[in-house]
């Protein structure tokens, strides 16, 4: 999930009632069994149409991260459903994320040559609902419909084989049609979406080669830390890419690594008077501009982060990052009950460790302002132990003159 969403409460609950659909087709397909199926039949029932649900998702993203390791495809992630985070683990340097609601899953390509090859991407996007065919057909074939339902066996095999075909169908459909969908305030587009796009940028493929291997030297520059000579061979790309604003913003990060932070300012600040700027690229500039202002104590430019936070809630209501960054500025205005409350709610639902160390040193700051100075450093030693080497938590420290602190457990 995004640092820049948390919306899923009605996906959320749609996913958790979806696993009972079947049973209502097989009550109307089938005599009404000649026993109660009450509460100790629907739980089960319940359950198993939820792990079903599971592993057809679990089957679809596996589909698309095997094709994509057979034909060089590189993969970063691959996240199954969505909300709460229950389980992270990394397989052959891939990282896995299982989520608690088994509505939706997606796998993140990491960009490069080849993954802008048109024959390979086909078959990564296609091998997903390819391979949950596979397994639908399996298990039509496999599993004997019976009859009649005369024991609670034989729903449950009924159940079973049904919830497998709709469900699986259903994800097959929707994965095929030119579709985007709305998970956590993020567009998720569908297989058959990415497909259409695919032929559509065609024509561009070439462009994208070539950019794609001139930010490729740039990525290597920082990466042995060269960051000046970077800086000079992304302006001569950005001057023959100027609408190409994510490669803009990098420039204004890599001047901020430089410590030179007027012209960092100034990149981000061009960028925000841009009409073209997608609302939601926006509220991440204008959160990096209010970011900047916070993490190096730049008093002047508190009162316009006031401003610009307000702004970015209108285009991103739900940006758990966001949230955390008006908390910040609510701190330095000097509203700190309110921005205390900002920071708990980041503190509770972000998953990102930058999110949770900016949180919790803001929170030691709050703390200090009023007077319990126990509390505040029960937080800055939590900060330390996220991240002793985020700007804003040695900032912070540096103000409440505290050098070093022991983590808590």
């Amino acid at each position: 999930m995004s640092r820049y969403s948390d919306r899923h409460s009605v996906l959320q609950a749609g996913t958790f009632v979806a696993p009972l659909l079947p049973f209502v087709i097989v009550l109307a397909l089938y005599p009404y069994p000649p026993y109660s199926a009450g509460i100790g039949v629907l739980i089960p029932i319940w359950l198993l149409g939820f792990l079903i649900n599971y592993s057809l998702i679990i089957t679809h993203e596996l589909g698309h991260w095997l094709a994509a390791r057979l034909v060089g495809v590189e993969v970063s992630d691959i996240t199954i459903g969505h909300w709460r985070r229950l389980v992270s683990f990394s397989i052959k340097g891939v990282s896995v994320n299982l989520r608690t609601a088994p509505s939706t899953g997606y796998v993140t390509i990491k960009p490069s040559l080849k993954s802008l090859s048109a024959p390979r991407m086909v078959v990564v996007f296609l091998a997903g609902v390819f391979a949950e065919g596979v397994l639908i057909t399996l298990f039509a074939v496999g599993l004997q419909a019976p009859e009649n339902l005369y024991s609670v066996g034989d729903l449950f095999v009924a159940f079973c084989r049904i919830n497998i075909v709709f469900v699986g169908s259903y994800h097959t459909l929707i994965n095929l049609l030119p579709t985007q969908t709305v998970v956590g305030g993020e567009k998720r587009p569908s297989d058959g979406f990415q497909l259409i796009h695919l032929w559509k940028s065609r024509h561009e493929r070439l462009v994208q080669r070539r950019l794609l291997s001139e930010l490729q030297q740039v990525d290597d520059l920082c990466l042995e830390g060269k960051f000046q000579e970077a800086l000079e061979v992304a302006y001569t790309i950005a001057n023959k890419h100027p609408d190409n604003i994510g490669l803009w913003q990098f420039i204004g990060t890599v001047h901020e690594k430089l410590g030179q932070m007027d012209k960092a300012e100034s990149v981000l600040r061009e960028l925000i008077k841009r009409p073209s700027v997608p609302v939601l690229k926006l509220a991440e500039l204008l959160d990096s501009l209010s970011s900047m202002a916070l993490y190096y104590g730049r008093t002047e430019m508190f009162a316009e982060a006031d401003a610009w936070t307000n702004e970015a809630f209108r285009y991103a209501p739900n940006a758990i990052t966001l949230k955390g960054t008006r908390g910040g500025v609510l701190i330095e205005l000097g509203r700190i009950d309110e921005g205390i409350s900002c920071l708990r709610e980041v503190i509770k639902r972000s998953e990102c460790p930058s999110d949770q160390a900016f949180g919790t040193a803001y929170l030691a700051k709050a703390f200090a302002v009023k007077g319990d100075h126990e509390e505040s450093s029960r937080w800055m030693a939590k900060a330390q132990a996220l991240n002793a080497n985020h700007p804003l938590v040695k900032r912070i420290a540096g103000e409440l003159s505290i050098p070093s602190a022991a983590p808590i457990t």
